[in-house]
């Protein structure tokens, strides 16, 4: 039985925006933060957190700490950087104002930790699988995590607007939020439409959200009771971590090892375009598959889950895309026009 997938297309009217690179050569940059001219990065590979001077052409990578275990989060608070150790199961902190600082547990046995964020004395980390929420009173010592909520897919990072708390569902494709005053709290879907989202930033009434999976930034006016994705770049590749400095748009791409930037002053609307529409199908796919609604030859790239590029190539109108070279699982399909679709291998 065929399964069909149907993407709506959105067309940008600047096609002339583009990603810049800001530095290259790093290990796997995941979580990122700006705080003024220094930009913290943490490198997976080299267990290791340090920082750039943006204000510089060519900035040079500074070690600011080592020894960490997955470093897949970062939140400052005052002077005291919190990092969320995902292989360590557990939170530590620095002191960003000691030129020696010197890494302190904070909490531990927290699974795959994955997400920070605050408001007042309450920290809140999202623990990617089992998919829990926790809320930490930092105020005390030892600090206990309580369970805020739990039996989310997979959930990354988060922000707060408020009170009210944004997580992004890596394994749902979507953006939820919660009342934190609400004593009972009930998730309430965002917007949806997304692929593989894990961080996110906010900047004014937009927030950004990096696409891990889908190789993609997207962007959603979170002041709207129904609002829609705006695609903002397709020009990255495992997009991870975000940064925002003016109109610049600061992005960890993990698999390539740099961080890039888009200006944001060369965002255009997208128009949307119902007449059109794209269906991938068989899906899930033995050893190929079929798209229809292409115009012209169309060129393409498979990603896995990892944001690995396996395959690529171009493609016509029910031309047949061979997949037998692949592994079961689930994998993307990016086209050149920014559009992205997803379908399960066998």
């Amino acid at each position: 039985m065929k399964k069909w997938l149907f993407i709506t297309l959105l067309f940008i009217v600047n096609l002339n925006a583009q990603v810049t690179d800001v530095i290259t050569g790093l290990e796997q940059p995941a979580a990122i933060l700006l705080n003024g001219n220094d930009l913290y990065i943490s490198e997976v590979i080299n267990t290791r957190i340090g920082k750039i001077d943006i204000t510089q052409p060519n900035p040079v990578f500074e070690e600011v700490v080592n020894g960490l275990n997955g470093t897949a989060a970062l939140l400052l608070n005052g002077n005291d950087l919190y990092i969320a150790e995902g292989n360590g199961d557990k939170i530590s902190k620095i002191d960003i104002s000691n030129p020696s600082p010197v890494l302190i547990d904070v909490i531990t046995g927290i699974t795959r930790v994955s997400g920070l964020a605050l408001i007042g004395n309450s920290l809140y980390c999202s623990s990617f699988e089992p998919g829990s929420i926790y809320s930490i009173d930092i105020s005390v010592n030892p600090p206990i995590a309580e369970t805020y909520t739990y039996g989310l897919d997979l959930p990354a990072n988060m922000l707060f607007i408020g009170n009210e708390l944004y997580i992004s569902e890596f394994g749902a494709d979507k953006i939820i939020k919660f009342d934190t005053t609400d004593p009972n709290p009930v998730p309430v879907d965002v917007v949806g439409g997304l692929v593989g989202p894990f961080n996110l930033i906010r900047e004014g009434n937009y927030i950004y959200v990096a696409n891990f999976s889908g190789g993609s930034i997207s962007r959603f006016n979170f002041t709207l009771t129904n609002p829609t994705l705006q695609q903002v770049t397709t020009d990255v590749i495992s997009p991870y971590g975000l940064a925002i400095d003016g109109n610049d748009l600061y992005i960890s791409e993990l698999t390539p090892g740099k961080i890039s930037k888009f200006d944001l002053s060369t965002l255009d609307i997208p128009v949307f375009n119902a007449s059109e529409e794209i269906v991938l199908y068989p899906n899930p796919s033995e050893d190929g598959f079929q798209l229809t609604g292409i115009t012209e030859e169309t060129a393409y790239t498979i990603v896995s889950i990892s944001g690995q590029i396996v395959a690529s190539g171009k493609v016509l109108s029910e031309e047949k895309i061979i997949t037998e070279n692949l592994s079961s699982g689930l994998y993307f399909i990016k086209l050149e026009d920014g559009q992205v679709l997803r379908f399960l291998e066998k």
